[in-house]
């Protein structure tokens, strides 16, 4: 798994060969109510908070998986969404920073295509309320202590992102 930032609580799946014109509308009021939402060519994944870093792991299939190769775990929530690469390639990134180099160029098994993207999220049950304490007590800390403990919390909200291809719409 690899930590990423998520700056506005947010990060993006998109295709690997950036374009400017693909936006994060539509994929952010898709993801209300959701762990993430899609606008077809982008994903917005909803994190609990901005400062916390959480940590991603990509899967990538031939086919969708059997349940008896899906992870075991206490996945907390999920949501297959739709996503478009042109390039054949995804990345996984936060904003405003280059994501971690493991997150980046990811190849897809069909090259271009429809692909399904399923979002699994866990740990945000525990991490709300340690966040919480954290901003509580960070009030009167200095900031690099405050920082600190902020740093120990990163990791503790994980995603797993499984995709695979999907028939042509």
């Amino acid at each position: 798994m690899s930590l990423i930032g998520n700056s506005e609580s947010i990060f993006l799946i998109r295709d690997a060969d950036y374009d400017p014109d693909v936006t994060p509308s539509g994929a952010i009021d898709d993801a209300i109510g959701h762990i993430a939402g899609s606008n077809g060519r982008l994903i917005v994944v909803k994190t609990t908070t901005a400062v916390v870093k959480v940590a991603v792991d990509v899967q990538v299939w031939d086919a969708p998986p059997t349940p008896d190769q899906e992870p075991s775990g206490p996945w907390e929530a999920s949501r297959e969404v739709p996503l478009w690469s042109h390039s054949g390639a995804i990345n996984a990134e936060q904003l405003y920073e280059a994501p971690p180099p493991q997150l980046v160029n990811i190849a897809l098994p069909t090259g271009a295509g429809h692909y399904t993207v399923r979002v699994a999220m866990t740990g945000r049950a525990a991490l709300e309320p340690q966040w919480t304490d954290l901003r509580r007590r960070g009030l009167h800390l200095p900031f690099e202590e405050a920082f600190q403990l902020e740093r120990q919390l990163d990791g503790a909200e994980r995603y797993r992102l499984t995709v695979w291809p999907r028939p042509t719409p």
